[in-house]
């Protein structure tokens, strides 16, 4: 009894690793799935790209990048840049912190906000204040190869 058991099993470890085999190979060597058959200047192009960028699920218009780039640029009156942009966050990332001989160590404490924990207009200021220090003095300053 044990030993027809046995061959039982081993014949259905055999069978499972043949099919997985076969599962494999065909996945590898199987022709593709069949095309459309529109002609393709009748397939919307619009499903395509939404397809090769994954689904659409973050889509970027001319409009955003036009509204990004204009916020980059332009809206300059003078002043420290406003909070929630994206050079605001960047002077405070790079520059609010301890210029030390060891490197940069960047701000670990509480943001001061509004709302507090989030960046503000007063750690905007003083990543400007480090700004303006590098500016006037730097303490890396590269060398060109």
């Amino acid at each position: 009894m044990a030993r027809s058991a046995n061959r039982m099993l081993a014949s259905a470890v055999l069978a499972a690793a043949t099919y997985s085999a076969s599962q494999l190979i065909a996945a590898f060597v199987a022709s593709p799935a069949a095309a459309s058959t529109q002609p393709v200047h009748l397939r919307p192009r619009g499903s395509v790209a939404l397809q090769a960028r994954g689904g659409g699920e973050w889509d970027i218009s001319d409009a955003d990048i036009e509204k990004f780039y204009a916020e980059l640029t332009t809206g300059g009156s003078g002043g420290d840049p406003p909070k929630e942009s994206v050079v605001g966050g960047l002077i405070v990332k790079f520059f609010h912190g301890e210029f030390t001989p060891q490197g940069f160590k960047r701000y670990a404490g509480h943001w001061k906000g509004p709302p507090p924990g989030n960046i503000g207009k007063k750690d905007i200021a003083v990543g400007m204040d480090g700004l303006k220090v590098q500016m006037k003095k730097p303490m890396f300053v590269p060398r060109a190869v």
